[in-house]
């Protein structure tokens, strides 16, 4: 698996920030089982993951565009795994694209975002959507809304899942981005699987 880069679309304009932050718990999130590291979650406390799983799609996307996907976490035996997730609801800020405020250097030791911004009447956090291109490569999307006054300074980036009811960051970039008032962003990042 590779992350690709991060990609923001802000007026129909796309500007690309290269990236290379999988986090600690990436590697023990795809590896805990066999070798015994162990998650941290967004409050800080370790945890063990028990199976081991891998992405499967449920349906393959063919098509020479972006097409929106259905995939699936699934053991190494093949049965599916249903309490895994990245695509958080529309309103809800704990987990999928998170944004913050913060620019504190990445540490690969990060496991939350340093001060995320969190959802409210004034900054509104839309669904998550995965699409695929070519089979091979990932698009995680989410979107933005500035309803405040002021502009909202982006300087952090994440993508949080949530696995057995617990939060954990596994992507963690610096991307600075100013949200006008009334305006929108899109962020998504690409990963190559």
């Amino acid at each position: 698996m590779k992350l690709l880069y991060v990609e923001i679309e802000h007026n129909g304009r796309r500007k690309k920030y290269k990236c290379n932050s999988f986090l600690k718990n990436f590697i023990a999130f795809l590896l805990s089982p066999s070798t015994g590291l162990k998650l941290v979650d967004m409050e800080g406390v370790k945890r063990s993951p028990t199976p081991e799983f891998y992405l499967r799609y449920s349906r393959y996307c063919k098509g020479g565009g972006w097409t929106r996907c259905r995939f699936d976490w699934v053991t190494t035996t093949g049965s599916k795994i249903t309490n895994i997730s990245f695509l958080a609801p529309e309103g809800d800020s704990s987990y999928g694209i998170l944004i913050g405020s913060s620019n504190n250097p990445f540490s690969y030791d990060d496991y939350k975002l340093y001060q995320q911004y969190y959802h409210s009447d004034t900054e509104v956090y839309y669904h998550a959507t995965v699409h695929s291109k070519e089979d091979n490569i990932l698009q995680i999307r989410r979107s933005f809304e500035n309803k405040s006054a002021s502009d909202i300074v982006v300087e952090e980036i994440g993508l949080a899942i949530k696995y057995d009811g617990k939060y954990y960051l596994l992507i963690r970039d610096l991307v600075p981005y100013t949200i006008p008032p009334g305006e929108t962003i899109s962020v998504r990042y690409y990963v190559e699987i």
